[in-house]
């Protein structure tokens, strides 16, 4: 799949009186106000922390081994 067929699978699309040009992996792309917020949105998604891995490192058989 090349690099537009990726874009326009990945946005809505809409009229808008507002254009927007920009750089889309490598490729110059004329979107409408719609599509620019929608690529940005999944963008933010994708940039989104993740909440933290919680290990216990405690052996499970720290209680019986003392007695």
């Amino acid at each position: 799949m090349n690099a537009f067929k990726a874009f326009k699978t990945n946005v809505p699309i809409a009229w808008s009186p507002n254009l927007y040009i920009t750089l889309v992996k490598r490729l110059v792309v004329v979107e409408t106000e719609e599509m620019h917020k929608a690529r940005k949105q999944k963008e933010a998604d994708h940039r989104a922390p993740r909440p933290p891995l919680i290990i216990n490192h405690l052996p499970a058989s720290a209680n019986g081994s003392s007695s």
